[in-house]
C-alpha cells in the first residue's frame, strides 16, 4: 500500500478519468481557470460527476480565487445532484476572507506569502497546496525548518493534524526528501501536461499508466491515508 494517496490534476476527459480509477486514484482535481490548458467547462464536469465520479471519490475543485461566481454556481449544481458537498473541496490559488463563503464549502489553499493575512473562514480550511519547486528552493536557501515553523504557528488555531497536506509537483521532478522530512504530506498530486501526452489536450494512457506506476514505487509502502 501507499505511504501517501496521489491526486490528479487538471482532468478533462471520461477517458483518462476511467484509467485513472482502474489505476486505484480516487483523488481528482478539475481545473476551472479559464487561463489553464487544462480548462474544463461546467457541463463536461458535471457529466463527469453524473456517469464516472462516484460520493467515495475525493473531488478538488480548482479555482483562481474565493470571488469567482462558478464557485457558487458549481457548489449549487453539485447539491441538487448529490444533496451534499461530501468529499468535495474548492483550491483558491488566492484566498479573500473579507467575502462570505456558504459555511458547507470546504476549502483548500495554495501556499503563496499573502496565506499569512488570511484570519477568517478559517474553520472552513480542510487543506494546503504546497508546490514542490517552491519548498525546494527554501530548503536549497537552508530555511526550510524556519518556514514550516513560521506557517504552523500562524495556523496554529486549526487542528493541523487532521488536514490534507497536498505537494504539487511534476512529473520529471525528483522529491527533495527534506522536504517530506519537514512537512507531513499526505497527498502528492501531478497534473496532466505534456509529460503525459501524444498532444495537445489528448493523454497518452500507456504514457500515463508507466509514469504513474514509476511514482508510485518512488515512495515508501506504508498504511494508506
Amino acid at each position: 500500500m501507499d505511504l501517501y494517496k496521489f491526486k490528479i490534476d487538471g482532468i478533462y476527459d471520461s477517458r483518462t478519468l476511467i484509467e485513472l480509477k482502474n489505476e486505484g486514484v480516487d483523488h481528482f482535481s478539475f481545473d476551472f481557470n479559464p487561463r489553464s490548458f487544462n480548462f474544463l467547462q461546467e457541463r463536461v464536469f458535471l457529466k463527469l460527476l453524473d456517469s464516472v465520479l462516484n460520493e467515495t471519490d475525493k473531488i478538488f475543485l480548482h479555482f483562481t480565487d474565493n470571488r469567482d461566481f462558478m464557485v457558487f454556481k458549481i457548489r449549487d449544481e453539485i447539491i441538487k445532484r448529490r444533496g451534499n458537498l461530501h468529499n468535495v473541496y474548492f483550491e483558491f490559488d488566492q484566498f479573500f476572507s473579507d467575502l462570505q463563503i456558504p459555511s458547507d464549502i470546504k476549502y483548500i489553499l495554495m501556499y503563496e506569502p499573502s496565506i499569512f493575512l488570511i484570519q477568517s473562514h478559517l474553520d472552513q480550511v480542510e487543506g494546503f497546496i504546497f508546490k514542490h519547486d517552491q519548498l525546494n528552493k527554501i530548503e536549497r536557501e537552508g530555511n526550510l525548518t524556519q518556514f514550516y515553523g513560521n506557517f504552523y504557528t500562524h495556523f496554529k488555531t486549526i487542528d493541523l493534524d487532521s488536514k490534507y497536506f497536498i505537494l504539487k509537483t511534476d512529473w520529471q521532478e525528483n522529491i527533495n526528501k527534506k522536504c517530506l522530512e519537514v512537512f507531513d504530506f499526505n497527498i502528492v498530486s501531478y497534473v496532466l501536461n505534456s509529460d503525459v501526452e501524444v498532444c495537445y489536450r489528448n493523454v497518452d494512457l500507456a504514457k500515463l499508466k508507466s509514469s504513474f506506476s514509476s511514482k508510485r514505487k518512488s515512495f515508501k509502502p506504508s498504511i494508506v491515508f
